[in-house]
């Protein structure tokens, strides 16, 4: 009996929660003064569910436990997730609200479709902000420099909802520049601009946990945890694929979609000795070349071991 309800868990949790945190956040929005306030309370709240859940079925048992950086990923989060977008974002009304301002006089109006339902906009910005979200994220996997900093988030060897937010601020404000323009250039209004942060975040957790999900044809259509644990593999190959952020739509356009027929990697990380201080971690894009001959070094040593015969 538990069995079976663990298995139709599996397959109604990742758009349960997604349905449950959009529902929250829709009645937080309409009875909240603060909007941002009020996000931020959903997602935290939504956080502690999905940590609940991984306790009681977690897709790989190993990943719960405690790997002494839960301090460092809350302190990633705070600078890298919530601290360096929004100052990103500054710079970004800063330098596109002018041409805004000339496109919207030229068009007559905004052209951002603001007669829409709030959900049509939402998806809409959703779509259009994964463009550039997509090519942030491969340039950060194929421009050497850019990995530098983006090795931060993938330097883990589990995946669980903390580490969602674990970025380097260079890495994440790189990110916001190059999603955000195009919603500002269009005139989207700040609630859905808000919303969208809100599905990326809530997409983000749900990429990222230790439950056990079965995903199916949603594996082609979202940002799951399915598809993203491929793209947290310790091999290159398996790695450098699933850019998305919420949709797999140009990963499956660009050919970078990995969904493969068997089981996803446990082996998770990267090459490089990342240091285990917050500072440290800060500072390591300084350093990369040095932590990744460090990080050779180790599995020389690891391979070289040979157990004893004790045949």
């Amino acid at each position: 009996m538990v069995n079976r309800v663990r298995g139709v868990l599996s397959y109604i949790l990742w758009p349960a929660l997604l349905a449950g945190a959009l529902a929250a956040t829709y009645s937080a929005f309409h009875w909240h003064v603060n909007r941002i306030a009020a996000l931020g309370a959903v997602y935290v709240g939504f956080a502690v569910l999905v940590g609940i859940i991984e306790q009681i079925m977690p897709h790989y048992r190993p990943w719960n436990r405690n790997d002494g950086q839960v301090p460092r990923d809350l302190g990633h989060t705070l600078l890298g997730s919530i601290v360096a977008p929004r100052v990103a974002d500054g710079l970004v009304l800063a330098a596109v609200t002018a041409p805004q301002v000339w496109l919207a006089a030229w068009y007559g109006r905004d052209v951002w479709p603001a007669h829409w339902p709030i959900g049509a906009q939402v998806a809409l910005a959703v779509v259009l902000g994964d463009f550039g979200g997509y090519w942030a994220h491969r340039l950060a996997h194929t421009v050497p420099f850019l990995w530098r900093f983006h090795a931060l988030h993938h330097s883990p060897g589990r995946l669980y909802f903390v580490n969602t937010g674990r970025f380097h601020p260079i890495d994440s404000a790189k990110s916001t520049l190059l999603i955000a323009p195009v919603l500002v250039l269009l005139g989207a209004p700040e609630e859905v601009m808000l919303w969208q942060v809100a599905v990326t975040n809530y997409i983000g957790i749900l990429s990222h946990c230790n439950i056990e999900m079965r995903l199916g044809f949603l594996n082609y259509l979202f940002n799951t945890p399915g598809v993203h644990r491929w793209h947290h593999s310790r091999v290159p190959a398996e790695a450098d694929n699933n850019y998305g952020e919420n949709v797999m739509l140009y990963d499956v356009l660009f050919r970078t979609h990995l969904n493969p027929d068997r089981p996803a990697p446990v082996d998770l990380g990267i090459k490089a000795a990342m240091p285990a201080g917050f500072v440290a971690q800060l500072l390591s894009p300084i350093h990369f070349r040095r932590l990744e001959e460090e990080g050779a070094r180790r599995r020389s040593q690891a391979a070289a071991v040979v157990p004893e015969n004790v045949g």
